[in-house]
């Protein structure tokens, strides 16, 4: 009887011994599962080299940090420099600094992709002949257009990073005049090597940009204007997957009608298969603009004391351009704003599917949470699971003919 008792109590004991350690063990550092690393990165840099770690799907911890191979380090003082160079193939690491400066993504004569030919006309160029370097002439008055294709690059920054100024990619045709706003009044040619002052017609010249498989991560933009692509009716201007994760876009000083992400595309240019994910925008007057595009992800953002629309979706009210595609916006939080939330405006062929978006205190003056406007072709829309505080969206859906959904 007493071999019994005692065998009790020390089954007792064990089993008090074993639920303290499981209390004290993660407190002590000992992991209560397996970690299992996803996608999510985060960034350090240490004696000028570029690490990585990656996050545990179960925690909130991060592995070990990892030497990242085909990384570059860029500070204010060589990160321009850095941007006109052949970058393909690379992850470009910002480091823990304030980046006053414009950063522009634009044709160079440091990297060897760019091509250099005649411009024929205000849309066209001539592809037969690329000229080299050394036969440009500095300072002559001949219009050239440039090309550069970018691909396979992700521009990442650390804890502390902080673009201050606009990220700029620009193709079209370049004015002193266009940039004036961005650059002091100057305008510079990359490739000829020169600044030029406003209206100065030698200034004039020609260039297209294309992205491929771009990235930008973990990247705080604090100034007025965010990241920027604009192309303006030049050929073989394209962008292919290119997406913005776990970004930072906020601001004090709303410019009007400026956006903090604005990606723009003519209708002789091509803008596809967009991500937009896991993003803050704060404080902006527009959050994310993207038009005349094909396909778009916008998941898991976070968007806050927007002026205008936090989501704008459109296509060329001015030409005959839509946006088209699958168009999918879910996940995200939308509050404190005096706009709408989201807007379509000019798609065809489309299929828009906005799902389990919670919406707080966000409409316009009129009432209005989003808007649904000359949508042609096939484009079919859906509305799933989307709350606006405690009521859900589909019921307040009101399909008039601009299908605005009021409350």
């Amino acid at each position: 009887m007493a071999t019994s008792k005692k065998l009790i109590v020390a089954i007792v004991l064990l089993g008090v011994l074993v639920g303290f350690a499981a209390l004290i063990f993660p407190l002590l550092g000992r992991p209560d599962h397996i970690h299992d690393y996803t996608e999510t990165i985060q960034y350090s840099i240490k004696d000028d080299t570029a690490y990585y770690s990656q996050k545990c799907q179960h925690c909130d911890k991060y592995g070990p940090a990892k030497v990242l191979e085909d990384s570059i380090v860029v500070t204010p003082e060589n990160v321009q420099s850095v941007l006109d160079t052949n970058i393909n193939g690379k992850t470009i690491v910002f480091g823990a600094y304030n980046f006053d400066n414009l950063l522009e993504l634009r044709p160079s004569r440091s990297d060897s992709t760019t091509r250099i030919y005649a411009w024929t006309s205000d849309t066209t160029y001539d592809k037969t002949y690329a000229f080299a370097l050394n036969e440009l002439v500095k300072d002559d008055a001949f219009r050239y257009h440039y090309t550069r294709n970018i691909e396979n690059v992700t521009f990442a920054g650390v804890e502390g990073t902080s673009i201050n100024n606009t990220f700029f990619v620009r193709s079209g045709e370049t004015f002193a005049d266009d940039q004036s706003a961005f650059n002091g009044g100057l305008i510079y040619d990359a490739v000829r090597g020169m600044d030029y002052m406003q209206a100065d017609q030698r200034g004039k010249h020609a260039s297209h940009i294309s992205l491929t498989n771009i990235t930008f991560q973990n990247l705080n933009f604090a100034g007025s204007n965010g990241l920027i692509y604009v192309d303006s009716t030049y050929q073989d201007s394209q962008v292919s997957t290119f997406a913005i994760k776990n970004c930072t876009f906020e601001t004090s000083t709303a410019q009007q009608h400026k956006a903090a992400i604005y990606l723009s595309c003519s209708q002789t240019g091509d803008i596809k298969d967009i991500v937009f994910e896991s993003n803050t925008v704060s404080g902006h007057y527009q959050g994310i603009v993207i038009d005349n595009f094909e396909n778009a992800i916008i998941d898991n953002n976070k968007f806050s004391n927007i002026t205008d629309n936090a989501i704008g979706i459109y296509g060329d009210v001015d030409q005959d351009n839509y946006f088209t595609g699958l168009i999918i916006v879910k996940n995200n939080s939308l509050e404190s704003g005096t706009g709408r939330t989201i807007e379509f405006n000019k798609g065809s062929d489309a299929e828009i599917i906005v799902s389990s978006n919670y919406i707080a205190n966000f409409c316009n003056q009129n009432g209005e949470i989003m808007q649904f406007v000359d949508l042609v072709g096939e484009t079919k829309y859906s509305l799933v699971d989307n709350f606006y505080k405690s009521m859900a969206i589909e019921n307040l859906f009101d399909k008039t003919d601009d299908y605005v959904v009021t409350f």
